[in-house]
């Protein structure tokens, strides 16, 4: 329930529900549970824009999985600590986040994650203004999305490219990207997609 609450953007309804999930595993000494719930508050509070809650949670993921050799685990909270060093300007912290990520993402064969750090390598690459490294970076992310059938992947992917086209000046381009995203966020009742392509 958490986690659909979190995807339709009912912050303070996920924060309870991971809060009283989080109770329970502590209980009964869950840690697999424990790093991915925390995983999740960690992403919660990304949204809500706490950045210092949103690091905390996701390092103390991060221990947990790296105790356990829950690779995928590490692998997912290293995706979402570069994302909120990028929010909070340290690009070179957030590149190395996100490629140690997406090395172990590979090791396990993980798709879905490997386009998600190899998403996040390209919103660095747009960040410093290499435009034509960002793109080739969202275009590898929306060839694994949509190989793996992730359809929030495949809009993510296809806003990020009409956002190079349009920092590249070319408006067409850029609203066939952002329309095809609009498209399915709208499909799968993703609010804070929908905004974003509509942005």
């Amino acid at each position: 329930m958490a986690n659909e609450a979190c995807n339709a953007s009912k912050l303070d309804m996920a924060l309870k529900y991971y809060d009283m999930a989080l109770k329970l595993c502590e209980a009964e000494k869950h840690d697999y549970y424990k790093a991915t719930i925390l995983g999740g508050i960690g992403r919660a509070y990304q949204v809500k824009g706490d950045l210092v809650n949103a690091l905390k949670n996701h390092k103390e993921a991060l221990g947990i999985s790296k105790e356990m050799a829950y690779q995928r685990g590490a692998a997912d909270q290293l995706d979402g600590i570069g994302t909120i060093y990028q929010a909070n300007g340290d690009l070179k912290s957030a590149l190395r986040s996100h490629e140690e990520a997406l090395k172990i993402y590979k090791e396990i064969w993980c798709l879905q994650g490997m386009a998600s750090a190899i998403a996040n390598i390209g919103m660095i690459y747009k960040a410093r203004g290499s435009f034509e490294e960002a793109l080739g970076s969202f275009e590898e992310a929306l060839r694994i999305d949509r190989e793996y059938g992730y359809a929030r992947g495949v809009a993510r992917d296809l806003d990020n490219i009409g956002a190079v086209y349009r920092d590249l000046g070319k408006p067409k381009e850029a609203l066939e990207s952002h329309k095809m995203a609009l498209d399915i966020w709208s499909k799968a009742g993703d609010l804070r997609g929908v905004v974003k392509a509509l942005s």
